[in-house]
């Protein structure tokens, strides 16, 4: 099995083999993969995790081939819900033995009922450590807090992700970089190793004010919305935020508020018919002129108000 993780630059890397004469290579911004795998939904991978222990299952039971085909088509799936997941397929796929049938089972489950504690533990120490509106101490300062917090008693040790020596080597990957190079076994050496990353570049993140999830911050520090796309017109948040900003300007503005009042009226005119269409848009371009004049303080806003009721 040939799996392998690293960073360069902005971006993480991962390069594994899918049985082609070359092995895949996919990149992502950095930490993307370890948000996506914070807030991947029960939805997206509990149904694979039981249909591959079912067909491992009857496999054990009838030790038909058809059931490790089954399992194997499944890992495939698995691996397309989330990148970490194609260390289940390089481990698995086309190796499973009937003695090995129990230990994978087992094993299968132990990391389908990890996956909702280990999103809980990304986002409590992204809270308490990495959370960009936390100024008040350097991040090294909050990550030790953040360990003896757990160090007291009656809190919840299972909340803390806890680091664990990892296989890393110092390799080239390219042509003209050196760099530390993850080999994983677990998905938790993933996690690890992305988490750890992110602690010692200090990279900051934020809660998106449209879908509440955290993003990395890239740019602007003030920034408030994430990429993510929003709503099923393939809107971001960033986009709705925007619209957001916009309105709420809008509505504190007293011209914008007298323009929208009348439009409102004459299109509901329009609609039944006590206004007609030609009608209509000479107001909309006479009441446009007059928004830009008392925009320009060339009329007051009473006037304003009197011209657009004519």
């Amino acid at each position: 099995m040939d799996f392998r993780a690293y960073i360069k630059n902005v971006r993480e890397y991962f390069i594994y083999d899918t049985g082609g004469e070359a092995p895949t290579k996919k990149d992502f911004p950095f930490t993307e993969s370890l948000l996506n795998f914070a807030y991947l939904s029960a939805a997206a991978y509990e149904g694979l995790f039981m249909a591959a222990d079912t067909a491992l299952c009857r496999l054990s039971e009838t030790r038909e081939d058809k059931y490790a085909a089954e399992f194997d088509a499944t890992l495939n799936r698995l691996a397309e819900t989330h990148i970490y997941f194609e260390l289940l397929r390089l481990n698995w796929q086309g190796r499973v033995d009937i003695a090995q049938v129990s230990a994978i089972r087992d094993e299968l489950m132990r990391i389908a009922l990890s996956i909702s504690r280990l999103q809980d533990q990304i986002k409590t120490l992204l809270d308490m450590v990495l959370n960009a509106d936390l100024r008040e101490r350097p991040i090294q300062e909050r990550m030790a807090a953040y360990v003896r917090y757990f160090q007291q008693p009656g809190v919840a040790v299972r909340d803390m992700f806890r680091f664990q020596l990892q296989p890393i080597a110092f390799e080239l990957v390219d042509e003209q970089t050196f760099t530390y190079v993850l080999h994983p076994q677990t998905i938790e050496d993933l996690l690890g190793f992305f988490l750890a990353q992110a602690v010692d570049r200090e990279q900051p993140f934020r809660v998106c004010k449209s879908c509440g999830k955290y993003f990395a911050l890239t740019g602007y520090r003030n920034t408030e919305y994430c990429d993510r796309v929003y709503d099923e017109s393939d809107r971001t948040c960033k986009q709705i935020g925007a619209i957001s900003r916009w309105q709420k300007e809008k509505r504190d503005d007293p011209i914008f508020v007298v323009y929208s009042r009348e439009y409102k009226k004459r299109f509901a005119r329009t609609r039944n018919g006590k206004m007609s269409k030609e009608a209509f848009t000479a107001w909309s371009e006479q009441a446009r002129k007059l928004r830009e004049s008392c925009i320009a303080k060339e009329i007051t806003l009473n006037e304003f108000k009197e011209l657009l009721g004519k």
